[in-house]
């Protein structure tokens, strides 16, 4: 009877060895795909990261293209101003 419960206890031992092994695999596993996880985002991020660096500079770049034609316009409109005035003069007194 102990020959019995030595071999029980042999196998009771390969099955806690068993499962710990078997913990130790579900772990790794999970461990594993959570780096994985973490990897991936890093490297999604990175990629946001340059496309909104990109729209950042277009943007500013839009936006001195935008206060050149406005200057533009504030001159172009002067330059109106002062073409109608002196077109005005030349022409003489308004008679009236």
């Amino acid at each position: 009877m102990s020959t019995i419960f030595y071999s029980h206890s042999s196998t009771a031992s390969r099955f806690s060895k068993v499962k710990q092994r078997s913990g130790n695999l579900k772990k790794s596993f999970v461990l594993s795909l959570l780096g994985l996880l973490f990897f991936g985002l890093a490297a999604s991020a990175q990629i946001v990261n340059k496309d909104s660096l990109s729209l950042v500079s277009k943007i500013s770049a839009d936006k001195e293209k935008l206060a050149k034609l406005q200057n533009s316009v504030a001159e172009k409109t002067k330059e109106k101003k002062q073409t109608a005035e002196q077109a005005q003069e030349s022409a003489g007194p308004k008679s009236g």
